[in-house]
């Protein structure tokens, strides 16, 4: 079967935002204006990172066979990563800020802010064999009827319930997760045929759901003095919107260039260890200096993200050549 470059190319877009946010976020709780509205920009259109990983997972995993031992062994695998980074970054802030370790605390709590992507992976893979019944066992629009509750339950409600809208909490239809539902929602969407005419449409949605986050951000900010990141939650109704046009625009789109999906290709096996290295060169560089108050913020953030990208990159590459098994493919 040949590999499916739109899956690497979607990766490759995915982690390069989770790094910009990353860099950008430092700037959300600045005085400074400028600062401000740079960060918010880079927050705003960089939110779909998350969901975007978990539908690909969807994609790729919906089809493979999930008896009870196939989702031990994932969880096998996450394990060792998961051991690993939490020690490694509760050693690394006792370094750089004499913070006091325990190691108990990663059961309840992530070592590092980022961390709680394994938490909930795992939690995705522990109920996929209840996914993919769902999944398997419905119609086209018994699907659509299942993404349908999970939107209402899953983002509708908690948008409304962080504006204080009405709502009624004893109507509970929350039986899908969150990220399992963006986990069956990249299952669904991947089957769909993708012509130009939806993928401009779903580009269109994706610039004006990121445009409605900075400008409902910035609008609580002027207006209310809050520095409120509701509409950057993955739980956002705009958030979702703007993950599910994206996953549209990018998914099914053919690299010709040989070159181009070698590369892509090569890099996509170390997305997950960039992932999980990214942080502690933000951290580094913050406490060398390197901050987002440096500079024009509309040259620092991106520059300083693929500076990041590309150290992180060869961390994983010198650690998967010594065979320490923390990188998962």
């Amino acid at each position: 079967m040949e590999r499916d470059s739109s899956i690497d190319l979607i990766k490759f877009i995915a982690i390069i935002m989770v790094i910009i946010l990353h860099v950008s976020s430092s700037g959300f709780s600045s005085t400074d204006s400028s600062i401000w509205n740079g960060a918010n920009f880079f927050e705003s259109i960089t939110r779909t990172c998350v969901p975007l990983f978990f539908m690909i997972t969807g994609t790729l995993l919906i089809d493979k066979p999930w008896a009870l031992t196939s989702v031990a062994m994932r969880i096998k695998r996450l394990l060792i990563p998961f051991i690993f980074w939490s020690l490694a970054y509760l050693a690394f802030f006792k370094a750089l800020n004499n913070q006091s370790i325990n190691i108990l605390s990663v059961f309840y709590q992530p070592a590092a802010g980022h961390l709680w992507y394994l938490y909930a992976l795992a939690g995705v893979y522990i109920t996929i064999p209840i996914i993919g019944v769902l999944y398997f066992h419905s119609s086209s629009y018994v699907k659509i009827y299942i993404l349908m509750v999970w939107f209402f339950s899953c983002i509708l409600m908690p948008t409304f319930k962080s504006y204080d809208l009405p709502t009624n909490e004893s109507f509970d239809l929350s039986t899908i997760g969150l990220y399992q539902g963006y986990f069956f929602a990249g299952a669904v969407l991947s089957k769909l045929k993708k012509t130009i005419t939806l993928r401009l449409i779903s580009l269109s949605i994706f610039t004006a759901s990121s445009l409605a986050i900075l400008f409902t951000t910035r609008h609580l900010f002027i207006v209310e003095g809050l520095h409120d990141v509701r509409n950057y939650l993955n739980s956002s109704v705009f958030v979702c919107i703007a993950s599910f046009s994206a996953f549209l625009t990018l998914h099914g789109i053919k690299i010709q260039s040989p070159t181009l999906k070698s590369i892509i290709a090569h890099q996509s096996k170390y997305t997950f260890g960039v992932y999980l290295t990214h942080l502690s060169i933000v951290y580094a560089m913050g406490s060398l200096g390197l901050s987002i108050t440096r500079g024009n913020v509309y040259y620092f953030i991106p520059s300083a993200a693929v500076l990041i990208y590309i150290t992180s990159l060869a961390i994983c590459l010198l650690i998967h050549k010594a065979r320490a098994g923390v990188i998962i493919s």
